[in-house]
């Protein structure tokens, strides 16, 4: 009878402890209406048929970021959206477009991909013009990149731990001994008009 009792809270230890768990993680609201813009693209924030949209609509050249004012990043976290291209398609113009990191300044990593060479990169900024490739990965599934076939990105730090996703699958996973926490979060475009919905921000 002791051990059943014994067996019982056990479970029920285990049972808890899950649930605080899950309670441990804590959504972080997002506001486009309250953001900063960098660069010579023009971004909006509007009602689409799944919630808001932040659009940048214009396929220029450069690097043009859209960030979430009034956010300060826990050490743990992970951000992620679902991302389609409008324009820009042409590969002599080298588009790329994903998520930014933004720590303070130009100091920041971003989650992106080039739709030239269908690769995935984790790239940290070393200046204010160019960034250093941390680490790769070639789509052996060629994504349309258009508003016809939409794809997740997730970024995740968890400890030294650089976790990226797209659809919900590992992609990339990379050992970072850089600070982020206190910084904000965003997305961003070069020679390209993209759309970013579905934005979320989570604390663990």
């Amino acid at each position: 009878m002791k051990r059943s009792i014994a067996v019982m809270l056990l479970v029920l230890a285990c049972v808890v402890g899950a649930v605080c768990i899950v309670n441990a993680e804590t959504v972080i609201p997002l506001d486009p209406n309250k953001a900063t813009t960098v660069g010579a693209g023009q971004w909006v924030a509007k009602e689409g048929d799944n919630g808001i949209e932040v659009v940048q609509e214009l396929a220029l050249g450069g690097d043009m970021r859209f960030f979430y004012d009034d956010i300060a990043l826990p050490e743990n976290f992970s951000f992620e959206a679902e991302l389609g291209c409008i324009s820009g398609n042409n590969p002599a113009q080298r588009p790329y477009f994903g998520l930014y990191i933004n720590a303070s300044g130009d100091d920041f990593l971003v989650f992106r991909f080039r739709p030239s060479s269908q690769r995935w990169e984790i790239a940290r900024a070393v200046s204010a013009s160019s960034s250093e490739i941390l680490m790769t990965y070639e789509d052996p599934n060629p994504w349309a990149w258009d508003l016809q076939e939409w794809r997740t990105m997730r970024f995740e730090r968890i400890g030294n731990k650089l976790n990226t996703y797209v659809n919900g699958e590992l992609m990339m996973s990379y050992d970072y001994d850089g600070t982020l926490n206190g910084g904000t979060v965003g997305f961003f475009a070069y020679s390209t008009a993209a759309v970013y919905r579905k934005a979320k921000l989570v604390a663990y």
